[in-house]
């Protein structure tokens, strides 16, 4: 509920989107603990069905599952060019 346009704009326009694939014993709530200004856009479920992530819709994504988000730390101007933490892209 706390995400503006402006502030997802800023993160697209510095490149600060990331994949990441969550592992044994991560969840949703593992993730936002690592990554604190994350915002999550969409969780990949294991058959590849993405669901967009949005007040309306409660969604537990858990080890399989990739989470598409952008934060400032996957920034290409916050370090070496990585998109982003343990991600395949």
């Amino acid at each position: 509920k706390d995400v503006s346009y402006t502030r997802l704009n800023k993160f697209l326009s510095q490149g600060a989107v990331a994949t990441i694939e969550l592992q044994k014993g991560e969840n949703l709530e593992t993730f936002r603990a690592r990554n604190p200004d994350a915002i999550p856009l969409f969780a990949v479920d294991p058959k590849g069905k993405a669901n967009a992530f949005t007040t309306a819709l409660d969604l537990s994504p858990a080890q399989g599952w990739k989470l598409i988000a952008i934060s400032a730390m996957f920034s290409k101007q916050a370090g070496d060019g990585a998109t982003g933490p343990n991600n395949g892209s």
